[in-house]
């Protein structure tokens, strides 16, 4: 697993083993532990910018090497100014790093866009696992907070919601909104087409944004979808 954990986060497993391994995740706690302290890693390693000045301090260190004798006194000498030249490096990275984390608000919205042929599957805050398709976008808060748990999508997307009968979920699409508890279900929501909402699991209920019509719940193996002259199963 520690294997398949390190092509995922490099983005070398396919979408069988993708929900193979979140499945894994979702049932093994250390397993667990360990994905998202590597989800951690690559979100602050992210946020590191380049840094000029360490690289140049890193070319004239070798060119010092170059210059000068073979002898034990220059190699320790080398290592010692290495040394330097790395607390150098690890200060111009952390403290832009921490003004960062000093100036941003505690809560910001996260976005996640797949290209054309390409799908992404990844777990929200709240343990929600999502598969996003291709040419979409969800936009999600890096943690939720008050009364519901709601995420923007922008094409289509299969949800395996957390349970949380105190915090509802809802996704919001161009025409109406999906509100649900904890469930699996999946939300095709492209531009220029029908919304239409297909229940695998549980329950749940759409809501057109306009109050058009009221709220209509499906079930299991039932679809729906907002057409001009209102809910279409």
């Amino acid at each position: 697993m520690e294997e398949m954990l390190q092509k995922y986060f490099a983005e070398e497993l396919n979408t069988l083993e993708k929900r193979e391994l979140l499945d894994a995740v979702e049932k093994d706690q250390e397993l667990r532990e360990e994905f998202c302290r590597m989800q951690n890693l690559k979100a602050v390693t992210s946020l590191f910018p380049a840094s000029s000045d360490a690289e140049t301090a890193t070319t004239r260190l070798l060119e010092w090497k170059r210059k000068s004798n073979r002898t034990i006194y220059s190699r320790i000498t080398f290592y010692a100014a290495a040394m330097l030249v790395v607390g150098f490096a690890l200060w111009g990275l952390l403290r832009p790093l921490t003004r960062t984390l000093h100036e941003e608000p505690s809560a910001y919205m996260i976005e996640v866009t797949t290209p054309s042929n390409k799908t992404k599957s990844f777990r929200l805050g709240d343990g929600t696992v999502v598969w996003l398709n291709s040419q979409s976008v969800l936009r999600y808060p890096n943690k939720f907070s008050g009364t519901e748990r709601r995420v923007e999508l922008t094409g289509e997307a299969f949800f395996e919601v957390a349970p949380n009968q105190e915090m509802p979920f809802i996704v919001t699409t161009g025409q109406y909104d999906i509100r649900v508890l904890g469930t699996k279900f999946n939300v095709f929501a492209y531009k220029d087409y029908n919304v239409k909402t297909s229940l695998v699991e549980g329950s749940l209920e759409v809501i057109s944004p306009s109050q058009e019509a009221p709220p209509v719940r499906i079930r299991p193996n039932e679809s729906i979808e907002w057409e001009q002259d209102g809910w279409q199963r």
